[in-house]
């Protein structure tokens, strides 16, 4: 598999495309494709050059002249799943062998796909890759369960990267310059199985990562919510909260006892998120940030928001719009005083 072959294979047909590669400064800089070819063509000549040439993930939005803002607010969509696994000397894994034996451990444990394994220099790449591109916000739920199982399981994947939708990755054909006295070849390891259907792969997570729901925070979404001051915000909120509305926090495994944070048992005991969707833009918005805490918030997001509808009845209900909205939003316990100021009674 050359270079034009593996991004064809891994990103999405459509968006703007991004390169990240190293100035005569060494510093990264990113240039922006409308189409794969010349995007790979670049590929190869940079590391014919020497240099370190990195790929979005993702397909992004909007380009900015001949470069592209590469955040997740501008991603457009996947079309894979993705984890960066770190080997050598102080790493999880003595070498790229050794990972790619746990990675074999995984998939029989939990009798996912057979990923694409990519040789990434010292580490290893694997890569689950779709029928079909898949929507940033939808994507995103699936990367946080794929974090959470790997984390349950104790397969050593950089967390960083498993859900991040904007992260870059060394593509097939580039090669690893951080030391020129051992330059080290990106090259395929194994093809794997796929393509895989997005359908089956988003239940298969949905049920293999149940046992370890706590473990999916928010990542990245809101910067200031994480494991150094969680407990903080905890003591800040514990008592103006119903016991209902803790469970659904991002609180240590021991203190939720196993359970599952499951906004379709939440839902049917509160009328303020039942009828969100037919309220304002206001009520839909704090619905989606409490939601988004949930292990099965993000269907439960988009069947709530089916209802949403103008002053004269009109249907505003779009997927597109909807996704971009969870994307956009922060998972948070919206208290139940919040709902009752934006809609009484």
């Amino acid at each position: 598999m050359d270079t034009l072959e593996f991004l064809n294979y891994v990103l999405p047909e459509q968006g703007v495309y991004c390169l990240m590669r190293t100035s005569r400064k060494g510093n990264l800089y990113s240039a922006a494709y409308d189409d794969i070819s010349t995007m790979a063509a670049d590929v190869v000549r940079d590391t014919g050059k020497g240099k370190d040439v990195y790929f979005a993930l993702a397909s992004f939005n909007e380009r900015n002249g001949d470069s592209v803002s590469r955040t997740r607010n501008n991603a457009r969509s996947l079309q894979c799943l993705y984890l960066d696994i770190d080997a050598g000397v102080g790493k999880p894994y003595a070498t790229w062998k050794d990972a790619a034996r746990a990675v074999h451990t995984f998939i029989l444990q939990t009798k996912l796909p057979v990923p694409m394994l990519v040789l990434s220099g010292h580490g290893i790449h694997v890569y689950w890759v779709f029928d079909q591109e898949v929507p940033v916000a939808k994507w995103q739920v699936m990367a946080s369960r794929l974090k959470a199982l790997c984390a349950g399981l104790n397969l050593h994947a950089d967390p960083a990267c498993t859900a991040d939708s904007a992260r870059i990755l060394r593509p097939v054909g580039s090669a690893n310059f951080k030391n020129f006295a051992d330059i080290k070849k990106v090259r395929l390891l194994m093809e794997g199985e796929g393509p895989v259907s997005v359908e089956e792969m988003f239940t298969a997570l949905e049920t293999l990562s149940a046992p370890y729901a706590v473990r999916i925070i928010d990542d990245g979404q809101d910067p200031t919510w994480n494991d150094a001051n969680r407990y903080k915000k905890l003591d800040m909120i514990a008592d103006t909260l119903d016991p209902v509305w803790q469970k659904m926090l991002f609180v240590p495994k021991e203190v939720l006892n196993d359970e599952l944070r499951l906004a379709s048992q939440i839902v049917p005991e509160c009328q303020q998120i039942r009828e969100a969707g037919k309220g304002s833009e206001k009520q839909w918005h704090n619905m989606i940030c409490l939601l988004k805490c949930c292990h099965d918030g993000y269907d439960v997001t988009h069947e709530l928001s089916k209802g949403w509808v103008s002053a004269d009845g009109t249907d505003r209900y779009d997927v597109d719009i909807t996704d971009a909205k969870i994307v956009n939003s922060k998972a948070y316990p919206i208290l139940c005083s919040t709902f009752d100021a934006a809609r009484p009674g």
